[in-house]
């Protein structure tokens, strides 16, 4: 579980408060999405942090800097992530997709069509190699 030394990090939930535990997936997608962006430096201070959980204090004895400069790296990273996907757009796109797809699904599974059960097992199939990024 990540320590409580915290940074501020953006987050796109409006109407209730996140949690940790969906602060660290947001952290965890914007990373997945966007990490290959960053500079080695950031990519290292950022999965020590929210991918490894090292606090604050380990980072910086790991990388020879203060705790603050820590902090003050992931802000600028965190704020740097959130930058590309405000302009990107890749994780509402994929959100989006997976909620389509999943809608897709439902639908799917209320068709009670004997005779058409293989079409339906084959759209089935082409559905979860979409999900699953081909």
């Amino acid at each position: 579980m990540l320590k409580q030394e915290s940074e501020p990090l953006s987050m796109p939930f409006k109407s209730v408060e996140p949690t940790l535990q969906d602060k660290l997936h947001f952290c965890n997608q914007l990373y997945d999405f966007y990490g290959a962006l960053l500079t080695e430096k950031q990519r290292n201070c950022f999965i020590m942090r929210y991918l490894e959980d090292y606090s604050l204090t380990e980072i910086g004895e790991a990388l020879q800097i203060t705790p603050q400069a820590v902090a003050d790296q992931l802000k600028r990273t965190a704020a740097l992530l959130q930058n590309y996907e405000n302009k990107l757009g890749f994780i509402r796109s994929w959100d989006r997709q997976q909620d389509y797809l999943q809608q897709a699904t439902t639908l799917l599974s209320a068709l009670q069509l004997p005779e058409q059960q293989n079409l339906v097992e084959q759209i089935r199939l082409l559905i979860e190699e979409v999900k699953n990024g081909f």
